[in-house]
């Protein structure tokens, strides 16, 4: 297999991994520092950098996040590559994850595996509307709901949404969906907590809030214009699993302009009818 490093291979192993004290903790106790494996944590660190980035990145790149050497990280990333878990582009001499730890997906529990299902609907959705379609699913800690998949519209002007991107359930459209359907419990915890304004039209108050959401349980879709970002919007719509639980949301997002805050009966539909599609999938009936 042949790996090799990028800017010059340095001569010598110049030191050891320095963890930056935001990403690696000190041991707290002489059992952690006696069992605590600090090359293993170090490699794990580069998988965890390279996976973040969804990019390939080379040596000096790493090595200048990490806090460590060039020749560490090489010496880690080879490694890595010679287990399948990275891979290395020959002519750029640059590093992304490999098939083998894209493989430990498939032996995972994933609450968000029925994401794949709905590909082929959001690019429908896609094609019907012209507009980015976004899958989206509330997060275990109750922080908010985070995208899941973006397929970019048509249009001539495109918007899009950072797969990962995590949005406030008070100030999002899927977000609003969430506490329509999701747990009963979720919006006393959720109203609990200051409701933070991210736009002057974010709603704030409960009361409003809950009106809000009644309103969104009863005509079964949601919006949220200029609530997260100042010009923008989204329509969704909810996804439900074959036992009728609430699992996420698939909707659109694009401008005011492109999108209004009131919404026309076509588009509404569209995102509606999609939403039932990937339900279906998942073996609701409806």
């Amino acid at each position: 297999m042949a790996v090799s490093i990028s800017e010059g291979r340095p001569r010598r192993l110049q030191g050891r991994v320095v963890a930056r004290a935001t990403t690696l903790a000190a041991p707290a106790s002489m059992a952690e520092r006696r069992y605590r494996v600090q090359s293993l944590v170090a490699g794990l660190r580069v998988l965890e950098a390279l996976a973040k980035c969804g990019e390939p990145r080379g040596v000096t790149d790493l090595a200048r996040e990490l806090g460590t050497t060039k020749w560490v990280t090489f010496r880690h990333l080879y490694t890595l590559c010679s287990e399948g878990f990275v891979i290395q582009d020959r002519a750029t001499e640059k590093y992304e994850v490999g098939p083998r730890l894209h493989g430990l997906r498939d032996f995972l529990p994933n609450r968000f595996a029925w994401g794949h299902k709905a590909f082929d609907d959001m690019l429908r959705l896609r094609q019907e509307v012209g507009l980015t379609a976004v899958i989206a699913a509330p997060l275990e800690d109750e922080t908010g709901v985070t995208v899941l998949d973006v397929q970019t519209g048509t249009q001539n002007v495109q918007h899009t949404l950072k797969v990962g991107a995590v949005f406030e359930f008070h100030a999002s459209a899927h977000g609003k969906l969430a506490l329509a359907f999701g747990s009963p419990q979720l919006f006393d915890r959720v109203t609990a907590r200051p409701l933070c304004a991210r736009t002057a039209k974010t709603i704030v108050s409960v009361g409003a809030l809950r009106r809000e959401i009644a309103k969104v349980r009863k005509r079964g879709w949601a919006m949220a214009p200029e609530e997260s970002d100042v010009g923008m919007n989204a329509l969704t719509a909810p996804i439900f699993s074959n036992q009728g639980t609430f699992v996420g949301s698939i909707g659109v997002f694009g401008s005011l302009q492109q999108m209004s805050a009131t919404p026309g009966e076509a588009l509404v539909t569209a995102v509606i009818e999609a939403a039932n599609r990937i339900s279906q999938r998942l073996g609701r009936r409806q």
